[in-house]
């Protein structure tokens, strides 16, 4: 597959005798929907070091096989070529195969193994898998599978590593760790104003911060694509080792540090935390008053964010990314890494967005369908990422600028906390690409009229608040508007929508029920609408402005099949609650919608089937 990423879109078009979407609509033949292959995963490969193995010089490793359900091993993450900073020797250790039989020499490079078999030594940690030695890399199609399933492996392991290889050099690079580390270089300020540098941090101090992260981001362990999947899937359980001189003192950072020698063990999402505001707070004072300091603290940055801090103080550095698809954020990052084999991007993208629909790379390939950029764009909407269709700009743009700018911007979830997580799940279901546009099925709601409660308030704490809003709100549209007061007090008293059939859905209408209760609160109007079709009231939903009594709003929702191998591994479940402008019927009868605002509500539609509908292509991609 050809690596056409860093080409605009404008010279892809150039170069083909047809639109975009007609391609788009090629690539679609060859999606896989079917679960992936978790052979591999179910009895996993790995490999057991013993308390001795440290004090041989001719090292054996032990071939064991892992239940489902076991998640009590180390998950390695390295790379393969070796660094500046280290010897490429391999072949000390001997790997002991399960049953009988000759053991043979490992082909990964002694130095990774001896900081890996120590690592799991000091934390009793029973065992460790490392892909070059735990995949089959003589048979393809185990490799295919195993690279399908990755994120799995990455996400069941209890004790994820991540083996870096440029060394702490001092005491004063441990030191500065240390601080940046125990949060003593940022004030916890969470407010408006966003994070700030404590009194002790002048100019001099803030150099020396940057100098070592700079050393550390240097690393290559942070350029490769698929250790960006590991590290994610990971999440906050990775560690990441990062060697340090013999005879440099850790001990006043035994907890961040760990107590290997010769490494600092650290948490990577602590790292990210605290690197990010350290960052942001630069920033945000300006700090640095040449452009190489900039330039530096710019890279830092983009490498080691932590995604739900640049959500909160994104807009301190001009990233205005609180309202976008994590996807777009996830395929950003990954861009910017290396990989050996480009098409692997598909794999990685698909593993870290959790993405059940996947491409078959090498029957593409076959077909000669070997844009890697519109494969992106497939995959990407392919998996119910919703793309803008309200604007017509036609500014020449790479697949990752045009996803930036053309995906949905404007998520609001209800809640504060955890909107990644809910953004996550924010896709359409069911999709199917045509020439007219991105099929979908869902519910249009009509004749919206505008409801102004009366000014409500609740005496209760906690959970309960919520719900007694929402008690009173029945009261009030009980006259006029019954069947919604009874849905409403029905979720009161623990019954869910019918297809609201699964925990994540139900977390989602639990969010929008509280979003509706604050709206009441607040005073804020609600719209009251009706499923076309049907002239009864069904659904409420918090009016962006005074003036919608005439919105269209599309909802829709998809359980996520099934469950993944491992218990940290789950298909997402898919929601929409989008306002829309319809736009007349398309050749085949079916209703066009162009894409509005993000619209948080309740509604109701037990037993009914949703309806096809149509977003037209952005008018970019249509044309030849």
């Amino acid at each position: 597959m050809n690596d056409d990423t860093g080409r605009d879109f404008d010279e892809l078009r150039a170069s083909r005798p047809t639109s975009l979407v007609s391609e788009l609509l090629e690539i679609q033949k060859y999606q896989r929907n079917c679960p992936r292959d978790f052979t591999q995963v179910r009895s996993l490969k790995c490999l057991s070091p013993r308390q001795q193995t440290l004090k041989v010089p001719d090292p054996t490793l032990f071939k064991v096989t892992l239940p489902e359900d076991d998640g009590k091993f180390a998950a390695v993450s390295y790379v393969w070529n070796p660094s500046a900073y280290e010897n490429d020797t391999t072949g000390r250790y001997r790997i002991m195969p399960e049953h009988p039989g000759r053991p043979k020499r490992s082909k990964v490079r002694d130095v990774i193994l001896d900081r890996v078999v120590r690592y799991t030594v000091s934390g009793n940690i029973p065992a460790f898998w490392i892909d070059q030695e735990c995949i089959n890399q003589s048979d393809e199609k185990a490799k295919i599978a195993a690279m399908q399933s990755m994120d799995i492996i990455y996400r069941r392991s209890q004790y994820p590593v991540g083996v870096l290889s440029t060394p702490v050099r001092c005491q004063r690079e441990i030191d500065c760790l240390l601080e940046l580390l125990n949060g003593e270089l940022v004030t916890q300020q969470w407010s408006l104003h966003g994070p700030k540098l404590t009194a002790e941090v002048n100019i001099e101090k803030a150099r020396d911060i940057l100098d070592v992260l700079f050393r550390v981001m240097c690393d290559p362990w942070w350029g490769r694509r698929w250790i960006s999947q590991e590290e994610y899937c990971a999440m906050d359980r990775m560690r990441l080792l990062i060697p340090h001189k013999l005879g440099l003192r850790k001990a006043r950072g035994g907890r961040i540090f760990g107590n290997i020698d010769g490494e600092l063990s650290i948490n990577a999402a602590c790292f990210r935390q605290q690197v990010t505001l350290f960052c942001i707070a630069c920033h945000r004072q300006e700090i640095w008053t040449s452009t190489r300091e900039k330039w530096r603290c710019r890279l830092v940055l983009r490498r080691a964010k932590k995604y739900n801090m640049l959500q909160k103080y994104g807009w301190i550095v001009g990233d205005y990314s609180d309202g976008r698809a994590m996807s777009t954020r996830i395929l950003a990052d990954i861009s910017r890494r290396s990989a050996k084999i480009p098409s692997d991007t598909l794999a990685i993208v698909a593993n870290c967005c959790g993405y059940a629909t996947r491409l078959d790379v090498e029957t593409l390939s076959k077909a000669r369908l070997r844009s890697l950029s519109l494969a992106i764009l497939a995959l990407f909407v392919l998996n119910g990422e919703i793309l803008r269709n309200d604007t017509n700009e036609d500014v020449p743009c790479t697949v990752v600028d045009f996803l930036k700018r053309q995906s949905f911007q404007g998520f609001d979830p209800p809640r504060d906390d955890r909107k990644l997580t809910f953004m996550k799940r924010c896709r359409l279901s069911d999709v199917v690409l045509s020439e007219e546009g991105i099929k979908t099925h869902g519910y249009c709601w009509t004749r919206c009229k505008i409801f102004m409660p009366r000014c409500l308030a609740s005496s209760e704490k906690g959970a309960q608040w919520h719900q007694d809003i929402l008690r009173q709100l029945a009261e009030q549209l009980h006259g006029s508007y019954r069947r919604l007061a009874d849905n409403i007090r029905k979720y009161l008293q623990g019954t869910m929508p019918g297809n609201m059939k699964t925990a994540g859905l139900r977390e989602i209408f639990k969010s929008m029920a509280e979003g509706v209760a604050e709206a009441v609160e607040a005073g804020r109007p609600l719209i009251l609408a009706q499923l076309a079709g049907h002239d009864q009231i069904w659904a409420v939903f918090v009016a962006t402005t005074r003036h919608h009594t005439r919105s269209h709003i599309f909802t829709s929702c998809e359980p996520a099949e099934g469950r993944s191998s491992g218990s940290r591994s789950r298909p997402l479940d898919k929601y929409v609650s989008l306002q829309v402008v319809t736009s007349g019927n398309a050749d085949s009868g079916i209703p066009r919608l162009r894409t509005g605002s993000w619209v948080n509500g309740l509604w109701f539609v037990d037993r009914i089937r949703p309806q096809e509908v149509i977003f037209p292509w952005p008018r970019f991609l249509s044309e030849e």
